[in-house]
């Protein structure tokens, strides 16, 4: 839609863009809403009364810098949370998401491999940083009004202070807490792509008389960025990037349907990590609820910021005993745990020695790539 946009110069045009909006919004609502904005945005932008526009627009600012705050105040109080939660440090907060994403290491990282790595993230953004200056400065003279765009821009980077300084969200564990805010900002970028293609597509079209050898190094280095750019769009593990991000396994799929096979009709619980429960799911849809002491919850531990998963963690890094085991039990409403053990983990030997020690019983699933602990 932000690529097409320019191009519909008309009331109808971008009416029936709106439609395509309101599609994204049912699919991703983080998505569809910045995208309905700017089309709102757009279509008052093509009143005739200067006054009108110029008061659209300014109403357009506000209600494009207050849309999602909105939206997750009304998220946080259907889930009993506090509407807003101010954090502390909120300025510190709201730059975290520009600054590097990666956990420094034990292991010096080459320069070169940290050149790389802030290359790639700080080259883009310089990008549609000019692209959106150079918007602004020829915004009387292109053929397609910038101005929907550059305010759309700057509420949402208020919108983004907002979500990063002053919301806590129900079911998401800590470390996820900034995702919502990372991925407006990813969206940000997304929507301004455009213009920085038109950005560089001026520069070409002003500097095309270059020689034979300036053209030669600006294709190696274009070539260079978008081998670059398909390198990162895929899992790394190097000294930068020390985990590649676990993913659905065939081993997670056959622990899914192996422990479904067991059911007989009595509830049961399954504490695993998120990928072995996202396998589950893909299996077997949502298809199984306990009644918990906090309300109806999956038969597995999600989501990550929920009261089990919690007593996942507690079990695979402290180990499970008869007595966490009983606090289980009494806060699911179940009988029948099953414990599933990861021989990736670290302390994988401890945990499993504990975990066996008083099991019902074990199973291994791929040797002893995965093993589950039943307790009945």
């Amino acid at each position: 839609i932000a690529f097409v946009l320019p191009l519909a110069d008309s009331w109808r045009a971008r009416s029936t863009l709106l439609l395509l909006g309101l599609f994204a919004l049912s699919i991703h609502p983080l998505g569809g809403v910045p995208i309905l904005l700017l089309l709102g945005l757009s279509l008052l932008a093509l009143m005739r009364r200067v006054r009108w526009r110029q008061a659209g627009l300014c109403v357009g600012s506000v209600m494009a810098l207050l849309a999602l705050p909105a939206l997750f105040v009304l998220y946080n109080l259907a889930s009993g949370q506090s509407p807003v939660s101010p954090q502390s440090q909120m300025l510190s907060r709201f730059f975290t998401l520009f600054t590097d994403p990666y956990l420094p290491g034990a292991l010096p990282i080459p320069f070169f491999v940290e050149l790389f790595y802030d290359a790639m993230r700080w080259v883009p953004r310089f990008v549609v940083v000019l692209a959106l200056f150079f918007a602004w400065r020829r915004r009387q003279t292109l053929t397609v009004s910038p101005v929907p765009m550059l305010i759309l821009t700057g509420s949402l980077l208020g919108s983004l202070f907002l979500l990063s300084g002053f919301f806590t969200f129900a079911d998401v564990i800590h470390y996820e807490q900034m995702e919502f805010a990372w991925r407006l900002l990813q969206t940000m970028f997304l929507l301004t792509t455009p213009w920085a293609l038109v950005f560089l597509a001026r520069l070409w079209k002003q500097y095309g008389g270059f020689s034979f050898e300036r053209m030669s190094l600006l294709s190696l280095l274009m070539v260079i960025f978008i081998t670059a750019t398909w390198y990162l769009s895929y899992p790394q593990l190097n000294l930068k990037v020390r985990n590649a991000g676990a993913s659905v396994s065939a081993t997670d799929v056959e622990v899914a349907r192996f422990l479904e096979s067991r059911y007989d009709g009595e509830s049961f619980l399954v504490l695993s990590h998120q990928m072995t429960s996202a396998a589950a799911i893909q299996e077997s849809g949502f298809r199984h609820y306990l009644k918990t002491d906090d309300g109806l919850a999956l038969w597995y531990a999600i989501p990550t910021g929920g009261k089990l998963y919690g007593y996942f963690l507690r079990m695979s890094m402290d180990g499970p005993t008869p007595e966490l085991l009983n606090e289980i039990r009494e806060f699911a409403n179940v009988r029948h745990v099953y414990f599933v053990t990861y021989d990736s983990w670290p302390n994988a030997g401890f945990i499993r020695s504990r975990a066996a020690s008083f099991a019902d019983a074990s199973y291994g699933v791929q040797g002893t790539k995965l093993v589950i602990y039943e307790y009945e």
